[in-house]
């Protein structure tokens, strides 16, 4: 069973992502419903400029190797979609013509852990952890995202809400 606690733990971690791509200026696109049998809503689709591949994200809250599998069915069900569908899909950002659909890499956003990691990198899905903190006193929220295989630091926000 999820707790309440994991439901906010999770609303907080999407709200300081939706920030920090928008504060970088990369495209963004999430919670957009997936078609088929897979179902379900992705969590992010993003792209940092026009010559970066686009990224579909999957969020979870801890180290969680299971998500490999989601995310696979995901890019799968969106290719399906984009090339049945073309410029009518959801997903129409990635309608490459002819060519079907454009590229899409992978991405497991996580807590740290190896679990996720030795199983994506098998994928070959890259894996960005991040840590986030709340400063009850200030209500300041921060996170930090990395990627998980080299350590370089990818986003990071501070201070995020209001000072009393």
């Amino acid at each position: 069973m999820v707790s309440a606690n994991n439901h906010i733990n999770e609303s907080l971690v999407h709200e300081m992502l939706k920030i920090m791509f928008a504060s970088k200026g990369w495209w963004v696109n999430y919670e957009l419903p997936i078609r088929g049998k897979e179902g379900g809503r992705i969590d992010f689709l993003i792209k940092r400029d026009l010559d970066d591949d686009w990224r579909l994200i999957e969020v979870k809250l801890d180290d969680n190797p299971t998500a490999v599998t989601q995310l696979r069915g995901y890019i799968k069900a969106i290719k399906d979609d984009v090339r049945r569908l073309g410029k009518d899909s959801l997903f129409w950002l990635l309608w490459n013509g002819r060519n079907g659909c454009k590229q899409i890499k992978g991405i497991i956003l996580c807590g740290p852990g190896d679990r996720t990691v030795k199983k994506a990198r098998n994928a070959g899905y890259d894996v960005w952890t991040y840590n986030y903190n709340m400063e009850m006193k200030s209500s300041q929220l921060g996170i930090e995202v990395h990627d998980a295989m080299s350590g370089e630091l990818i986003l990071k926000v501070s201070g995020v809400g209001s000072k009393k």
